[in-house]
């Protein structure tokens, strides 16, 4: 990983939330640079996070 952001979270509903990562990097063998986008569902009961759901699709770059 070479650098990237965070941004969120993001209420949905009163029981999760998302947290969207910005990611960029490069293969540790080498090879072309890249970035992705990922989305973190997360879902909350007693105070605790008992669910993360991940989603991601890679981006030309």
């Amino acid at each position: 990983m070479t650098g990237g952001e965070v941004s969120g979270p993001y209420l949905h509903g009163p029981d999760r939330f998302a947290v969207i990562f910005s990611i960029e990097g490069r293969p540790k063998a080498g090879g072309e640079p890249f970035s992705m986008q990922e989305v973190a569902l997360y879902t909350v009961s007693s105070g605790r996070i008992v669910r993360e759901e991940f989603f991601a699709a890679p981006q030309a770059g």
